[in-house]
């Protein structure tokens, strides 16, 4: 990028930046919580658990950001709302346990906090980024699939909440790739308007797995086909009305996996991907740590030579995608990091 910046904008551009850091330090305060679990005698508040952390509510600027996040005002779920939901009320699959794969019952414990929903962009405040967490004042148990030990995929309030707005809008013929433990076809298969529902998923043990346990006990399985394949391959040569993208876990393996998808699916009204907001702001980051170095640190092609993770062999793409663009001024950058024109730079890298 060739940058011409005034003072001004290089300050605006500080700040920004300074907001992408609290944004991640932020990311990793929510980890922790997520990671602590109370003590049988320890009795759940938030300004103790914090402290017991290591965060100082007692320091102006760490009290300043908790209450920037409104990290304190983290509310309960009604149990109910999820207890009550349709899938959990018809689908309750025995337990099964083959080699290292093991369909059963995990739970939340009581005050056990956890990612509830999509990420909140605050794009009038730098972007600011409010997670949105929940907990549940007694017991929760989910449906999950282990593998090694490791839940690898799960029905928890965060899938539910997060796939909910596209259930609602899909209709007619749905192409959804990837199976999990089939939450989402379940869902829009018991719509009247939904005609059929196209899974595609390429790992063979799953699809076993699911065929067993799992559709037999769905009121609508008659409308579900579920197809062995690569899904990438399958979308380049077949339509449908919808389609729904959930083939990675989180937004850590998601990024390149919905880059892909999207320039397969390319400006396609129809298309949902699962988490989707959170890849972009995933994606928003790493081209806020493109302008970071390339403006303060005035990095070449030298330095992305050797790209090894996901995120680097994105970044070395927007390099060079990138590398004649000129940034003016402060508008160029607001500009260049918009949801518009992240979906540009996506169908292009």
């Amino acid at each position: 990028m060739k940058f011409k910046l005034s003072q001004k904008d290089e300050d605006k551009l500080i700040a920004l930046l300074d907001r992408r850091n609290i944004n991640m330090d932020i990311a990793n305060l929510y980890n922790d919580l997520f990671n602590y679990g109370l003590e049988e005698d320890e009795s759940f508040v938030l300004e103790d658990i914090l402290d017991n952390l290591g965060y100082d509510l007692s320091d102006e600027e760490t009290k300043d950001i908790i209450a920037q996040y409104k990290v304190l005002d983290i509310k309960p779920y009604e149990i109910s709302d999820y207890k009550d939901n349709i899938y959990y009320k018809l689908i309750n699959p025995k337990h099964y346990k083959k080699d290292n794969v093991e369909l059963g019952y995990y739970q939340y414990n009581p005050y056990q906090l956890f990612l509830s929903d999509e990420i909140i962009v605050d794009k009038n405040n730098n972007y600011q980024e409010l997670i949105k967490a929940s907990y549940f004042k007694e017991s929760f148990s989910f449906l999950a699939l282990a593998k090694n030990n490791n839940v690898w995929m799960s029905i928890t309030p965060h899938e539910i909440n997060t796939m909910q707005e596209s259930i609602d809008i899909v209709k007619g013929q749905v192409i959804v790739a990837g199976l999990g433990l089939g939450y989402y076809p379940f869902m829009v298969s018991n719509k009247n308007n939904v005609d059929k529902v196209t899974v595609l998923e390429k790992d063979r043990e799953i699809i076993d797995l699911f065929n067993k346990n799992l559709l037999p006990l769905f009121p609508n399985k008659n409308k579900i086909e579920i197809i062995y394949t690569d899904a990438f391959d399958y979308l380049k040569n077949n339509k449908a009305d919808y389609y729904f993208v959930d083939l990675w876990h989180d937004t850590i393996d998601g990024l390149p996996l919905y880059i892909k998808a999207k320039q397969i699916l390319k400006d396609n009204d129809h298309a949902h991907y699962w988490i989707e907001k959170s890849l972009i702001t995933g994606f928003r980051r790493l081209l806020l740590c493109l302008i970071d170095e390339e403006y303060f640190m005035n990095t070449s092609d030298d330095d992305y030579k050797t790209c090894q993770s996901s995120d680097e062999k994105i970044l070395k793409k927007l390099h060079y995608l990138l590398k004649e663009k000129e940034i003016n001024n402060y508008k160029d950058i607001l500009a260049l990091i918009s949801d518009e024109s992240i979906d540009e730079l996506i169908n292009k890298i």
